[in-house]
């Protein structure tokens, strides 16, 4: 299975709910099952950075240069994107709301340590189309879920 389709999830049933006590639950069942290696990015990411905190690296990507990668992979109207992301305030839902009206929805494959690659590539990488492009590949890739959380 999908290691991020596990984090998507988790990222969805931590979201869900206000309670600290049932959060703190979810990531311990979660980061319980995960390898070293995935348990490093999963954390950082779950405390809402990319990179170590000694690391000063950004991928260096906007909202606009996101929607270009969404609209790059379902083809939607711009103006229908921008409103529903005034809408719902987040990107992500965004993504995993378009994602989910496509007629055929990818089956999840994406892996933790895939993100992590893409996040040093994106940081490495200079000019904001060639980036859109690389976020729009990874994208096609994605199952609704995935697309909300990447």
């Amino acid at each position: 299975m999908s290691t991020f389709l596990l984090f998507s999830q988790a990222a969805g049933r931590v979201g869900a709910t206000a309670k600290r006590l049932e959060k703190s639950a979810i990531l311990g069942e979660y980061f319980a099952a995960l390898s070293d290696e995935d348990l490093l990015h999963a954390a950082r990411y779950f405390a809402g950075t990319i990179f170590p905190l000694r690391d000063q690296r950004t991928v260096n990507i906007g909202g606009a240069a996101l929607l270009a990668a969404i609209r790059a992979v379902i083809s939607a109207d711009e103006t229908h994107l921008r409103t529903r992301a005034v809408a719902l305030g987040d990107l992500g839902d965004v993504a995993g709301e378009a994602f989910g009206e496509m007629p055929e929805v990818v089956a999840p494959t994406l892996l933790l340590s895939d993100a992590n690659t893409h996040f040093e590539t994106l940081a490495s990488t200079a000019g904001s189309k060639r980036k859109v492009e690389m976020v729009a590949e990874t994208l096609h890739r994605a199952s609704p879920l995935e697309a909300k959380f990447w």
